[in-house]
Parts: structure tokens; sequence; C-alpha cells
């Protein structure tokens, strides 16, 4: 349910609350998965949220130890590449375990 509401809000250009529901599912505990930070992306590429997305990112595999998947992976380069970051969109790309799909 949370998923649903995170995506429907960051399609509404309204980051600051999906952030704010993030935030309070962690304090409680509440399970993260992967279709929850696929959200959180979709969200930070709607309101070109450059910064937060690169965190999202990271946290997703370091701190909740989430293995990105192409659908992570397109939203981050995305991201970085409508904020003309190509160079690093493409480092990145580079970085992927399995081949680029079309996707990306």
């Amino acid at each position: 349910m949370y998923n649903s509401v995170i995506l429907g809000l960051g399609s509404d250009w309204l980051a600051s609350q999906v952030f704010a529901i993030f935030y309070e599912m962690s304090e409680k505990g509440l399970e993260l998965d992967e279709s929850m930070f696929v959200a959180l992306l979709h969200a930070c590429c709607h309101a070109g949220l450059v910064k937060d997305g690169k965190d999202i990112f990271s946290r997703m595999k370091h701190e909740f130890a989430i293995e990105p998947r192409t659908e992570h992976y397109v939203h981050i380069v995305k991201l970085l590449g409508m904020a003309g970051e190509l160079k690093e969109a493409y480092i990145l790309i580079l970085t992927f375990p399995e081949p680029v799909g079309a996707g990306i």
C-alpha cells in the first residue's frame, strides 16, 4: 500500500510528502522493499532531486542491503541525465553487474 501512495505522490510532484512517509516507515521499522525504492527514485526523477536520488540509491544498497535491479538503474540514470550529469551516468552504467538493457 505504501508503495502505491509514494508512487502516486511522486508522480504528482509531492516529493516532500514522499520523503516524510519514507522516514516515518524507516523509523517505525517497517520493511522497505525493492518496489519502495523504485517509487522513491521515481519521485526524485519527477522532482529533479538529484542529491536525494543519489542518497536513496546509496542507502538502498548499503543500509538496506537491496541490490539494484534494472528499474532502479533506469531511474538513477534518468535522474543523472536530466541533471546534465552525463559523465556520472555513463560511469555508473559501466559499473552495472549485468549487460545494459534497452531501458537504459
